[in-house]
């Protein structure tokens, strides 16, 4: 009789066994599970951190309050308030690991309220506004200062603003009386920093047309007067902790119109806004035009809008930041719309405006967490004790 010996197992059999293969299984989804788990742990520490911080905030700004209001006051409820050159300081005295401190400057007073709103009107135009804005009286009308315009800066130093001879002869049937500026010419983007955070434009502003959406990097805070017209050929995006502000006002000979046409000069057609009689430039002053031909798409602009003449619509537009209208708006071959989205607002009690006059007493500024001393303390304990009671 032969006895025929059974082949032992190879280790590659042994390998792909159904034990060894759950239990490799079982490892993996175990190291992929306290990834996750550790994942969440670190975005859950990281919202404990940011609504500590935002609750020592609201506490802070309390403080800040009942201080402004009484100037014997040194701490508030656990929280120390401090003259500072320039400003404020606000301290969280609670036990030496969750101690905060944050700054405010001091402000002259408080900005145009029509900074806070989406829109905000003196002639109602019904039918073109997305949403019915607020009606603007004539008191409240924003006002420049005079001093921060004539400190300003010139195109000159910006170099993102050049100034062109030929610009209005490409969209128009004649030239301007003025000086026109093309801002970023045949580029898709641009950065303006400009230290004054004021420029003034004594001559027509011009954003050519183009594919793509002219993006605008703001480093700060800046406000551009026009001494003329803005001419908007297509969206501009802004980029950067700063926000835009372009302010349309008509020169000193200048009337402003509304352009019935939309060629741009004053016609028998076209009517004059608080004037009597045409004295100006043909092409009058501080109105804005949303395309420069029918057939283009859509304007998005990111910024905020002062105009003190008349809006002309030839294409639908789009306003992110606060829209203020002296006037009117004026809609040019077709059914467009105008949308004041109100996607951002400054805070007028609150934040500078650069280049506008204040009212009121002077006030503490937007508080603001202090970046050099936060940093010493980005990996201790940001829980506040009872100070909120």
């Amino acid at each position: 009789m032969i006895v025929r010996r059974r082949p032992a197992a190879g280790w590659w059999r042994l390998s792909v066994s159904p034990l060894l293969l759950a239990t490799a299984t079982a490892l993996v989804v175990g190291v992929e599970l306290l990834h996750d788990v550790a994942a969440v742990l670190q975005r859950a520490e990281r919202l404990r951190q940011q609504v500590a911080v935002a609750r020592s905030q609201v506490m802070a700004e309390a403080a800040l309050a009942r201080r402004h209001g009484d100037e014997a006051a040194s701490i508030v409820d656990g929280v120390r308030v401090e003259r500072e050159p320039g400003g404020w300081s606000v301290e969280l005295v609670a036990p030496a690991t969750s101690r905060l401190r944050f700054v405010a400057d001091e402000l002259p007073g408080a900005g145009p309220a029509a900074f806070g709103r989406a829109a905000t009107v003196r002639e109602p135009a019904s039918g073109v506004f997305v949403q019915t804005p607020a009606t603007l009286g004539t008191e409240a009308w924003p006002q420049l200062d005079a001093a921060a315009v004539e400190r300003a800066s010139r195109p000159g130093v910006c170099a993102a603003l050049q100034r062109d001879r030929g610009i209005a002869l490409l969209h128009r049937a004649v030239g301007t009386d003025q000086d026109d500026f093309v801002l970023a010419a045949g580029r898709v983007a641009a950065k303006l920093d400009v230290a004054t955070q004021v420029l003034v434009v004594t001559g027509h502003l011009w954003v050519e047309p183009g594919g793509a959406p002219l993006v605008v990097e703001l480093p700060r805070d800046l406000t551009i007067v026009v001494v003329g017209n803005l001419y908007l050929g297509r969206s501009v995006r802004t980029t950067g902790p700063g926000r835009l502000v372009v302010v349309a006002r008509p020169s000193a000979d200048a009337v402003a119109f509304v352009d019935c046409e939309g060629d741009g000069q004053f016609g028998p057609g076209d009517r004059l806004l608080g004037a009597e009689r045409f004295r100006g430039p043909v092409e009058g002053g501080g109105s804005v035009y949303f395309g420069l031909r029918q057939d283009a798409s859509g304007i998005d602009f990111a910024g905020s809008l002062v105009v003190g003449g008349q809006l002309h619509l030839l294409v639908d537009g789009r306003v992110a930041g606060p829209l203020v209208l002296g006037h009117g708006v004026s809609v040019l071959g077709g059914r467009h719309r105008l949308h004041a989205a109100g996607d951002w607002a400054f805070l007028p009690e609150r934040e500078r405006i650069p280049g506008f006059a204040t009212t009121g007493r002077p006030r503490p500024g937007r508080l603001q967490l202090d970046s050099q001393k936060h940093a010493t303390m980005r990996n201790q304990t940001l829980y506040v004790s009872a100070v909120g009671r």
